[in-house]
């Protein structure tokens, strides 16, 4: 027993020893871990947040869909303002902003009392998160890097991001009990939060290099408003079609703008250069081919439709998928050093298709465990696939210059997940609605009404229908209209098939994209060996 002992005793003085020595460096990893996990906790508790207060606020499920993209479309106006900035003034000064900013957007969700006050609060909140992820990410380029540690730091990255996941729908189903004060509790819960963050962050002394104070604030500022009003684009068509072409003219003459400065500013050649080269541009598209499908939130919307659960039992159910994000970002971290980068990105492909394609096969007699369990499946293999490619990609990038890559690839992501939010919801929605019309076409009522009450139950207002009547017996609704009949499990399940399509398409994007990188990378360095 004494040897046993004696060795733990040695093993534990060495870890207390190593971290004496890097204190800074494991305060930087905590500090990077909170603000990840806090940026991911708010950004995935929002969705729920809308969702229970839509009856209160009247918006419908679509106008949800649409609304929740706000805090998405208003961070990347700054990001890459937030990314240079950090060069410029320092981690720890930017980060301070960025955590300030999530406590005053709480504050005013928590006092909002219509969507008009709403949605300038989830702007703000994009702000924060887009500003404090930034300099979040940043953190890990003030020390020395290899690609291993490359690699095991995406790895904490996405870890500390999954947990937020893995809590957030637990936490908010609590939280969300009462629409009554709701936006109060949750926006308390993001409050404290962030303290957390921001004392974490009193005690990291900034190490990073700063730069000449001559950041190129008008190229940023109109490279932001264009990547913003690109992303915003559904939301405008939405909410106000008559603008929408106005809008779009104003868009093409900031792009011209931005690309004009772009092309006579050295600034964003030093800053931004890293993206002329033809591996990282591949692998950032290939990162926002793979967020183009807003596969997380339909599945949940297929819960509610096909089971119909309530916020509180959707949580449950996707609990199982949130611990598998956390373990595939272990595992990625775990196989990546035995097995190489290359290999697992191929290994997470080829799950998801196999996913993808599974979605395209369920019936009727499918149960609620197994879609839990297949969407699960697919969140651990699509956390492979990110860390992969952000990591085969990140090794081609100055350290110095992380912050800027983080918001290059946060733009990407976002633009890509806006736009294809609206359109795979549209898509599949359309589908769920066009499927209960033909099913619905027996009743006897006109088009026109029979295409409203579809669209009343597309956006769960089945007890409406219900309510009203159409001028039909309460027999001929209920047969049709039951939370179990077959009309409205069979349009869910079309819709549901529809998003496995939508998911095999995308898959198939980032592959061709990710291997592309792989080949021109090989033939650019093959004399030097860096393969990625």
């Amino acid at each position: 027993m004494p040897a046993p002992m004696n060795k733990s005793k040695q093993q534990i003085t060495r870890i207390l020893s190593y971290a004496s020595g890097h204190s800074e460096f494991i305060l930087a990893l905590s500090l990077l871990f909170v603000v990840r996990y806090l940026c991911t906790f708010i950004s995935d508790s929002t969705p729920y947040l809308l969702q229970d207060i839509r009856s209160s606020f009247n918006l419908t499920t679509e106008r949800v869909i649409l609304i929740k993209s706000i805090p998405w479309a208003a961070g990347i106006s700054v990001a890459l303002l937030a990314g240079n900035l950090c060069s410029a003034y320092g981690t720890k000064r930017i980060l301070t902003i960025g955590l300030a900013l999530n406590g005053i957007a709480a504050l005013v969700i928590y006092f909002s009392k219509s969507s008009a006050m709403l949605m300038p609060g989830l702007a703000l909140l994009g702000f924060a998160g887009s500003i404090s992820t930034i300099a979040g990410y940043n953190l890990i380029g003030n020390f020395k890097l290899t690609p291993k540690s490359i690699a095991m730091l995406v790895g904490i990255w996405s870890f500390s991001g999954n947990l937020g996941y893995v809590t957030s729908p637990l936490i908010s189903s609590m939280v969300l009990a009462d629409i009554s004060n709701s936006r109060q509790a949750i926006s308390v819960v993001w409050i404290i939060f962030t303290i957390l963050a921001i004392f974490l962050l009193s005690l990291y002394r900034d190490k990073a290099e700063r730069t000449a104070n001559d950041v190129d604030y008008i190229l940023l500022i109109l490279a932001g408003l264009c990547f913003s009003l690109v992303a915003s684009l559904p939301l405008i068509n939405a909410l106000i079609p008559t603008t929408f072409p106005l809008i779009l003219a104003c868009n093409a003459i900031l792009i011209a703008l931005t690309i004009s400065f772009a092309k006579n500013s050295l600034y964003f050649k030093r800053q931004m250069g890293f993206i002329a080269n033809p591996v990282i541009l591949l692998g950032l598209t290939a990162l926002a081919a793979n967020n183009f499908v807003d596969w997380n939130y339909l599945s949940e919307r297929f819960l509610a439709l096909r089971y119909s659960l309530q916020l509180s039992e959707i949580a449950v159910w996707l609990t199982p998928s949130n611990l598998a994000g956390l373990a595939g970002a272990s595992l990625f971290s775990l196989l990546s050093l035995r097995v190489g980068v290359k290999k697992i990105i191929f290994f997470g492909i080829s799950g998801c298709l196999i996913i993808a394609l599974l979605y395209t096969r369920i019936n009727m007699n499918t149960t609620v465990f197994c879609i839990s369990m297949a969407i699960a499946v697919y969140v651990l293999f699509d956390t492979i696939i990110d860390n992969g490619i952000t990591t085969s990609v990140i090794n081609f990038v100055p350290n110095n210059l992380l912050a800027n890559f983080e918001a290059s690839s946060m733009i990407l992501n976002t633009i890509a997940g806006c736009i294809g939010a609206a359109l795979s919801s549209r898509v599949v929605f359309d589908t769920f609605q066009n499927h209960l019309f033909d099913k619905l076409s027996p009743l006897p009522l006109g088009n026109s009404e029979t295409t409203f009450i579809a669209e009343l139950i597309t956006q769960g207002r089945r007890s409406f229908v219900l309510q009203h009547g159409f001028g039909l017996s309460s027999y001929h609704l209920k047969s049709f209209l039951h939370k179990s009949a077959l009309p409205n499990l069979e349009a869910a399940i079309a819709g549901f098939h529809v998003l496995g399509w939508l998911c095999l398409g995308s898959l198939m994007i980032t592959s061709c994209l990710y291997f592309a990188s792989v080949i021109v990378n090989n033939k650019r360095h093959a004399a030097q060996g860096n393969y990625i």
